[in-house]
């Protein structure tokens, strides 16, 4: 026998915007943890790419918060050290890489059909771009995979 799934109510009812709020966040500047604040601008920074000298630059010239600059000491020395604390704390987050693997093969996977189905309608010169599209998602499969290509 199945199993009954239960019918949920709430999905063909409409969001209502009223029952929305929105906070603003008020942070006390006069009692406000500096390193906490330097880290996470040091993550920040480190995520969109700036160099550790970059990063002395920027936080030399202070952060805004609640429209008030406070200047946060910082070296490149600091800044080493809580790069080493950043990422050793994103070494200890666990990632299920068989899950996310499963999840991009099923994407590719759709997007090869759609190509494919595209490919398949399609009449002319745009009959070919999305040969070409099916393609490279086949190799981008083959690679997740480990399969390798006939090239």
């Amino acid at each position: 026998m199945g199993r009954k799934i239960p019918k949920n109510k709430v999905i063909n009812q409409e969001p209502s915007f009223t029952d929305l709020t929105t906070v603003n966040q008020v942070i006390d500047t006069n009692n406000i943890n500096l390193i906490a604040i330097r880290r996470g601008k040091v993550r920040e920074l480190f995520r969109m790419g700036f160099e550790i000298s970059q990063m002395v630059l920027v936080l030399g010239n202070g952060i805004t918060i609640n429209n008030k600059k406070i200047k946060i000491p910082s070296s490149e020395q600091v800044i080493r050290s809580d790069l080493d604390y950043i990422k050793q704390e994103d070494a200890a987050i666990t990632v299920d890489f068989s899950e996310k693997r499963a999840e991009v093969i099923d994407k590719l996977n759709f997007l090869y059909n759609r190509a494919m189905t595209e490919y398949i309608n399609a009449k002319g010169p745009v009959k070919n771009s999305f040969l070409n599209t099916a393609l490279s998602i086949l190799n981008k499969i083959a690679d997740i995979e480990g399969v390798n290509s006939a090239e």
